[in-house]
């Protein structure tokens, strides 16, 4: 139609976000210092780049050119008739030695044995296993903010409100946003999860309403009579893996595999848990869950396996074994 023109803009898509946001990383906004280090290679002040991962280490590589268009436009700066067009020229393609499904399943798997661990301290089924009272899973959850201190503040209804009150029984002046509300507003609730004010049938309901597990009303109904006991949900929750170990910020919560082929090297598989969802730093930054990952006391954002100082364990054993062999 007369006056109207057609843009065309890229987006980015990271499927299976979690399993590889470590590795692969994501791109944003170029920086002022990035912007210094990039602009004798064409970049641009609008130019997107790659901020960790392979999406930063092959950033030349994966760019390519950009196209041009010149174009005459009326007084009204709309555009009349296409000049010259000069086609962008796509970046490289980028292979990876990692195997998708066994990055998943490793993946998967490390998070099934953590739920496992942890469902075995909550019964207390081996005298080897330090034991974990609910009590204690709840207050990690609150202290560690994955239960959302900000949601219950504005509640209107149901346990939310009742702790809200209760906070406010005791600081009649709280304000979410002053300085070290948040943090007050915890001592409120961890102490009344010790004390009994709030019980464990409370904090369960709790996870429902703010979304953390699911449960329709009849399940609702079981567990706010009775009919269901809180560890049971919490186990099955763990076991289902609706609830996930790293929301529980409770010893062991996190973890890293690392699987390569002994012939040749190659990594296989790199994974480190917990992990985020790159997605939601690209086409547009989502810095609430970016501010959520920079506090979560697990350590998402850290890559494990390449970043983590650990003691090698039985890997070393080879070593020492050879070395014996060859001076046997």
């Amino acid at each position: 139609f007369p006056g109207a023109s057609i843009y065309t803009d890229s987006l980015r898509e990271y499927p299976d976000g979690e399993y590889f946001s470590n590795i692969i990383g994501y791109i944003g906004k170029i920086n002022d210092k990035e912007y210094e280090t990039f602009k004798e290679y064409g970049y641009s002040q609008n130019d997107t780049i790659g901020k960790i991962g392979v999406e930063n280490l092959y950033e030349l590589q994966l760019r390519g050119e950009d196209g041009q268009s010149l174009v005459e436009v009326d007084a009204s700066g709309r555009r009349i008739n296409t000049i010259e067009t000069q086609a962008p020229v796509s970046g490289n393609n980028v292979f990876l030695t990692i195997d998708k499904k066994l990055q998943i399943a490793a993946y998967n798997r490390l998070e099934e044995a953590l739920a496992e661990t942890l469902i075995r301290k909550l019964q207390a089924v081996s005298s080897k296993d330090s034991p974990i009272s609910l009590k204690e899973l709840f207050g990690s959850m609150v202290n560690s903010n994955n239960i959302s201190i900000k949601k219950i503040c504005t509640s209107t209804d149901g346990v939310s409100k009742f702790i809200y009150d209760l906070i406010l029984s005791q600081h009649p002046d709280f304000d979410l946003s002053n300085d070290g509300a948040s943090d007050t507003a915890k001592l409120v609730i961890t102490a009344a999860i010790e004390d009994g004010t709030l019980s464990n049938r409370d904090m369960t309901v709790l996870l429902v309403e703010q979304g953390i597990i699911t449960a329709d009303d009849d399940y609702l109904n079981s567990i706010k009579s009775g009919a269901v006991t809180p560890l049971s949900v919490i186990i099955e929750k763990l076991r289902s893996r609706e609830l996930h170990p790293y929301q529980t910020n409770l010893d062991p919560c996190s973890g890293s595999v690392v699987v390569s082929n002994v012939n040749t090297g190659e990594v296989l598989a790199l994974v480190t848990y917990p992990s985020y969802d790159n997605n939601r730093f690209v086409n547009s930054f989502d810095s609430e869950y970016y501010s959520q990952l920079l506090n979560d006391p697990t350590t998402p954002l850290v890559n494990r396996p390449l970043k983590q100082k650990k003691a090698p364990g039985s890997t070393f054993k080879m070593i020492t074994a050879v070395t014996g062999l060859e001076y046997a």
